[in-house]
């Protein structure tokens, strides 16, 4: 699942004071859980992580050329700090978005913030559109997080705390 080889599954990234811009997201889990064995390790140790695509000088036009696009410092959070996804444009950054589909987008909240993403179309998984994108990776964390007793079902709409919830710097 290219969700969790690096460097990640592109997505663009939106913040309420910054300009929306690419980002690589990438799951790190435990092979235990993915496949479901018993284990007694912690979920600290399973994050999602992100880097921003930093913009191509002409020095580094090569690197993007071979598929290794130039990324920025990581951003980290831990799975236990995962509380709940919102799918649509629910959050003041998405909801400003006036070009974008509703069904390309999803926030994950988290107990800082949240990560306001756009899915796009994806030539790197067999051409995959922006919602078919979306619905893989959305599929993909749901299955790691509950396969980890967290109750995935209550996560999946809170508006009542989208909006009081500052967004995730990237």
């Amino acid at each position: 699942h290219r969700f969790t080889q690096p460097p990640g599954l592109r997505l663009i990234a939106h913040g309420i004071k910054v300009r929306p811009r690419p980002v690589w997201i990438q799951l790190h889990v435990d092979d235990n859980i993915i496949h479901g064995a018993d284990t007694t390790s912690e979920l600290h140790n399973n994050c999602l992580t992100w880097r921003a695509e930093l913009k191509a000088s002409s020095s580094q036009e090569g690197a993007f050329s071979n598929n290794t696009p130039s990324l920025g410092s990581i951003r980290k959070v831990s799975l236990t700090d995962i509380i709940g996804i919102e799918l649509g444009q629910k959050t003041v950054a998405l909801k400003r978005l006036q070009s974008v589909r509703e069904s390309e987008c999803f926030s994950i909240l988290t107990s800082t913030g949240t990560l306001d993403l756009q899915c796009v179309s994806s030539p790197d998984v067999g051409g995959a559109s922006a919602e078919d994108v979306r619905k893989a990776c959305l599929d993909y964390l749901t299955s790691v997080l509950s396969s980890n007793n967290v109750e995935v079902g209550t996560m999946l709409s809170s508006p009542a705390r989208t909006n009081a919830v500052s967004t995730i710097s990237f």
